[in-house]
């Protein structure tokens, strides 16, 4: 997937990480489309330094907690950033891709 990243950028989106905070990103909005936006939204409102686990865990609510069990999941075997502030900046760039969340 292209997501309007230079050439001269792509080196640090792949060795920086930031395709991993992506490839979550767009696993749920794919996997989990009534979720999504209101992941995206407690995500892009989050203080920047709090943990996007426990953001997601309160985005979800008791009723889906199997998204932020698989959250925690591929969190623990990735090597990106684990803050708010790491996704903010992705998730207004993945919105438009999907019809729910594309108004963000």
């Amino acid at each position: 997937m292209r997501i309007g990243i230079s050439e001269s950028d792509l080196s640090a989106f792949v060795e920086g990480g930031d395709y991993q905070v992506v490839q979550i990103l767009l696993a749920l909005l794919v996997g989990a489309p009534a979720t999504a936006p209101a992941v995206f939204t407690a995500i892009r409102d989050a203080e920047p330094d709090a943990p996007v686990a426990e953001v997601v865990r309160r985005a979800v609510g008791n009723g889906q907690t199997a998204i932020a069990e698989v959250m925690d999941g591929i969190l623990a075997t990735v090597s990106t950033g684990r803050t708010a502030g790491t996704f903010q900046p992705w998730c207004s760039a993945l919105a438009r891709y999907s019809f729910r969340t594309r108004p963000m």
